[in-house]
């Protein structure tokens, strides 16, 4: 078993790590997904678990009490390009989603209207990759590279 991008639990006390999670202070690893899984984060009341999937795009979720997995967001969303907040998920979006040029935009998918509303949009050539959300919700960090160049953005007063 791979450990790679494991993310602890709101809580500390687990550990995700693709599609496994264990006990932070050590025991046996569990199975949580059984149709694959990459980058996991525990939502903040760990009874759920959002993940990518290295196979297929978009952004997935499971019942960490048990259950099938759904995909929550379906359009193109490369697996890193997602941040979990206590009222929903921020996901990146772009033309080509592999080489991330042409139009990138970032939307909130808010779990309690189930509405998307686009927060932010750039055209041009620059590379996207990656984001996170503060706990507060107030700012989003994503990375940008036009050309060669990376650059750390952080948007604010998106709201």
């Amino acid at each position: 078993m791979s450990s790679g991008n494991a993310a602890y639990s709101p809580d500390g006390r687990r550990v995700a790590f693709e599609i496994w999670k264990i006990p932070a202070d050590g025991g046996t690893p569990v199975q949580v997904t059984r149709g694959g899984g990459f980058y996991a984060v525990e939502s903040e009341d760990g009874r759920e678990l959002y993940y990518s999937k290295s196979s297929r795009s978009g952004i997935w979720r499971v019942l960490l009490s048990g259950g099938g997995e759904s995909e929550v967001v379906t359009v193109p969303v490369a697996w890193a390009d997602w941040a979990l907040g206590r009222r929903g998920l921020y996901y990146a979006t772009g033309q080509g989603v592999s080489a991330r040029r042409g139009v990138f935009t970032i939307q909130f998918l808010d779990f309690g209207s189930g509405q998307t509303t686009p927060l932010f949009r750039s055209e041009g050539i620059a590379t996207h990759f990656s984001m996170a959300v503060s706990p507060d919700e107030k700012w989003i960090l994503f990375g940008e590279a036009p050309g060669w160049q990376s650059e750390l953005m952080l948007m604010e007063n998106f709201r």
